[in-house]
């Protein structure tokens, strides 16, 4: 699947806010591209406050937003990254893309039948059949 992360940067000097506006999918892949942006946004001004806004994001993972907290919580924190706030939305939203997936059959079985046809042609040719099991 491909989840793209989208970023709007919006920046109020006159207030010494940044915000991190999430449209896309942040998943457990993503979201460590986020983390270099954070960081940019506040080392622009001294003491500049900056708001990740994922109330509008496409996807949460959940695994995802915990991982995003404990890094801007853990050890991000000595990079120099002022006040940062994370704003999540209430309920986590599922991902588009996966309802648009066709629904795919159990076990391999497609890759299994693709395997087994040339080995039943060749059978049949020779007046055989495959062994069932």
């Amino acid at each position: 699947m491909d989840h793209k992360l989208r970023i709007l940067v919006r920046l109020d000097i006159d207030r010494n806010s940044a915000v991190l506006a999430v449209n896309g999918c942040l998943t457990i892949e993503s979201y460590r591209a986020l983390l270099p942006v954070i960081r940019r946004a506040s080392a622009l001004i001294d003491g500049l406050a900056v708001k990740v806004d994922l109330t509008n994001a496409l996807h949460v993972d959940p695994a995802a937003a915990e991982a995003l907290s404990n890094a801007l919580d853990g050890e991000y924190q000595h990079h120099d990254v002022g006040a940062v706030t994370l704003q999540f939305p209430q309920v986590y939203p599922e991902c588009g893309l996966l309802a648009q997936l066709p629904s795919l059959p159990v076990c391999g079985a497609v890759r299994s039948q693709k395997r087994a046809a040339p080995r039943a042609a060749r059978l049949a040719a020779a007046g055989r059949t495959l062994p069932r099991h």
